[in-house]
């Protein structure tokens, strides 16, 4: 485990001193990447959970979502938006195609804090 001076905290695999393989960053924020990481920045699928309580899955390339597949659900999963880069909002859709694109990313659809 790596806890950094802002408070964030990364717990998972290094490489030549950087995140490398599968990681979790939680940030001092409350918000986490839980996912694959290679030579240090974010790559490949990938669950972030934002501290407000949305969750995002998208695959990753160079620190970004920049494959254009993604889906981001509301803090009480009843409603889901398409993405295409990080956190960029595409449109809404149904429940059953943001489970769709979290199938083909590869993540499950993250489950709902507990209060």
């Amino acid at each position: 485990m790596m806890r950094y001076a802002s408070g964030s905290v990364y717990e998972g695999t290094w490489s030549a001193g950087m995140q490398d393989g599968r990681g979790i960053f939680r940030f001092a924020s409350g918000s986490e990447y839980d996912g694959e990481w290679r030579c240090g920045k974010r790559h490949g699928k990938a669950t972030c959970r934002y501290a407000d309580g949305r969750a995002e899955v998208a695959i990753f390339k160079e620190g970004v979502n920049g494959r254009g597949e993604g889906a981001m659900w509301s803090a009480d999963r009843r409603v889901a938006w398409r993405i295409v880069r990080d956190g960029e909002y595409v449109e809404e859709i149904s429940l059953e195609e943001a489970r769709a694109v979290a199938a083909r990313v590869g993540e499950p659809v993250p489950r709902r804090a507990a209060s």
